[in-house]
């Protein structure tokens, strides 16, 4: 297999085991984040992982999962197709020039993960504090029925309402979460690879040589 396709196939797998395996304690982060400081839900991790299974059974914790779900192949074949050209671009395989690419790429997916971000938000939270979060919040009165059947459909509604812009609230602060965690994300990958490499297997261009021994 293509060692750019293996690395994309692994990355896939790979990130859509950790979304399986920490999204109940997403849920129970982004519920306890955004609950009235006033009249709060919740106690603490356990009393609000016990509410959600309690009242919304054991699927509550996994509400608007299809989203960073699916995401993750979409997010994955941009970081490292960006990643990619960036590299050839910059035509040396530096440690610098791993955390430019590295950071460029954690820019752009952020146009994908932006809107995904919000829909998992919104359908995490719709079971609880009804159609408008944010005023039961500050009000600290429980809203229902939920609105979304699911993050297609709420992206869908939102975009109804209230246009393309609203994908895109919080853009900016994405972007400075991504861009630095992207960008020492690849720097760290290549500098751990270089010092647990044998000596000499690397050109004078720094780019990788294979040592195949018989």
């Amino acid at each position: 297999m293509d060692p750019v396709l293996a690395d994309f196939v692994a990355g896939t797998l790979g990130g859509c085991a950790g979304v399986i395996v920490g999204y109940p304690l997403d849920t129970v982060k982004v519920r306890l984040q955004t609950q009235s400081a006033a009249a709060p839900l919740y106690k603490g991790t356990y009393h609000c992982l016990s509410t959600i299974v309690k009242n919304e059974s054991f699927w509550g914790m996994y509400k608007g999962m299809s989203s960073p779900l699916c995401g993750v192949a979409v997010i994955n074949a941009i970081v490292f197709g960006v990643y990619g050209n960036s590299m050839r671009y910059l035509q040396q395989n530096t440690l610098t020039n791993n955390l430019i690419a590295g950071s460029f790429a954690g820019a752009v997916q952020s146009l994908i993960s932006c809107p995904m971000e919000l829909a998992k938000t919104k359908m995490q939270l719709q079971g609880v504090l009804g159609p408008d979060p944010m005023n039961a919040i500050k009000s600290g009165i429980l809203q229902k029925p939920a609105l979304y059947r699911s993050p297609v459909d709420c992206l869908w509604k939102l975009y109804s309402e209230h246009g393309l812009r609203t994908f895109y609230r919080g853009f900016w602060v994405t972007i400075a979460r991504e861009v630095p965690g992207f960008g020492s994300y690849f720097f760290s990958y290549e500098y751990l690879t270089r010092i647990m490499t044998p000596h000499g297997t690397f050109d004078a261009r720094g780019n990788y040589v294979e040592v195949l021994s018989i």
